[in-house]
């Protein structure tokens, strides 16, 4: 496939993705509603700040390209996020324990006690990823409740 042909694929796909993002992201917002407002978004940093405009450009990194389909989804569910006036939070990979435990004045040991014993859903698996999504999300609401939150420590 040619430059050209290619960077017309990659841009129906990204049409695509954002339009798929944005309906689904608006459809869980309004589900959860009125029990429940959404208010903001818990989302990992990504490796990059955008995506080249090029394939030829995303070729130049191997890295890049690892992650450019990744970022496809990442970039368009922010996008989606930020389009319902949802707050964005990145958090670094590995640094979700130690955010929540800063906005809630407690240490990340306490952080993860709870989210090891109040987070786990029924049944396997409750992986590390899961519980850094957990710790994520808590940091985030934290941040939104100011002072409101607490997690019982030990």
């Amino acid at each position: 496939m040619g430059e050209d042909e290619a960077n017309a694929v990659i841009a129906g796909v990204r049409q695509s993705i954002a339009a798929r993002t944005s309906d689904a992201l608006r459809r869980v917002v309004i589900e959860l509603a009125p029990a429940h407002i959404a208010i903001a978004l818990a989302i990992r940093e990504p490796p990059f700040d955008d995506l080249p405009a090029t394939v030829a450009a995303v070729r130049t990194s191997y890295r890049l390209l690892c992650a450019a389909d990744g970022m496809l989804y990442q970039l368009a569910i922010c996008r989606a996020a930020r389009q319902l006036k949802l707050a964005v939070h990145m958090c670094r990979r590995g640094k979700e324990t130690a955010r929540a435990a800063q906005r809630l004045g407690v240490t990340p040991a306490d952080v993860e006690e709870f989210v090891s014993r109040t987070g786990r859903p029924a049944g396997p698996p409750w992986t590390q990823e899961h519980r850094r999504a957990y710790a994520a999300g808590i940091a985030v609401l934290a941040a939104h409740a100011r002072g409101r939150l607490r997690i019982q420590t030990s």
